[in-house]
């Protein structure tokens, strides 16, 4: 079990001139409590539940009189079965609920004021996966599949100023979208002070639903997501010269 508590301040300036100086705060407080039990079934297979309760609270506030305050109640959880082998071997499934809280846009000229609020987005995360070792234990072998689905999503969206010049950046809720693939990592050690280190990740995304409110704006359904790679990949060697010295 446990508490978690943070709270943080951001403050903008942007100086431009002095007619189109802009300053805005915004503050968050953030008050958890989470607690995950292991719960054995039988001699090798395990049940792990977990729930975390967040209070959310966010304020803002800028020199353009745009205010606004959030308050929010979030829930995420986990349910997943372990299961161990004689080998230390371990295969899993799991199900998480997790979410990204609201917030504000403080662009003054919006199209429209009911996007000046933007709603908290929800994932259901879908896994299996496992490690597994060699007969002798110099390899070692992660991997996971996984499928992501999401829930008013939150989506970095932009409008035509009025002037026709400009460019309005905001963030929305536009729909639904998801993300799945595959991830694995190699560690293997052929001596005692050499390990070697290799990973591989597949990933596919869509936007499924873009509900943009201007029907002439820029649809984003059908799109990958955003910094979302198809693929990434990692190799690394360390070797320890001595007790207090690796390359």
């Amino acid at each position: 079990m446990g508490i978690y508590y943070q709270q943080s301040a951001i403050d903008l300036t942007r100086d431009r001139t002095d007619d189109l100086k802009f300053t805005s705060e915004y503050k968050t407080l953030s008050s958890s409590l989470f607690a995950q039990t292991n719960t054995p079934i039988k001699d090798n297979l395990a049940l792990i539940s977990g729930l975390r309760f967040e209070r959310w609270q966010s304020d803002y506030l800028d020199n353009n009189q745009i205010s606004g305050e959030n308050k929010e109640n979030l829930f995420g959880g986990k349910l997943a079965l372990e299961l161990t082998t004689d080998m230390d071997n371990l295969l899993y499934l799991s199900l998480t609920r997790g979410y990204k809280a609201g917030g504000y846009n403080g662009e003054v000229n919006l199209p429209s004021e009911s996007l000046r609020r933007f709603d908290t987005e929800y994932q259901w995360n879908y896994e299996v996966g496992g490690k597994f070792n060699s007969p002798n234990g110099d390899v070692i072998n992660h991997i996971t599949a996984f499928y992501t689905d999401r829930k008013d999503l939150q989506l970095k969206s932009s409008a035509i100023e009025s002037d026709g010049v400009g460019w309005i950046d905001f963030t929305t809720n536009v729909g639904k979208g998801y993300s799945y693939g595959i991830e694995w990592q190699m560690d293997w050690q052929p001596v005692a002070d050499l390990l070697i280190s290799t990973s591989l990740g597949l990933l596919k995304t869509e936007i499924t639903q873009h509900s943009n409110p201007n029907p002439d704006a820029f649809n984003m359904q059908g799109r990958a997501a955003a910094h979302a790679p198809e693929y990434s990949f990692a190799t690394s060697a360390q070797y320890a010269l001595t007790d207090k010295l690796t390359a």
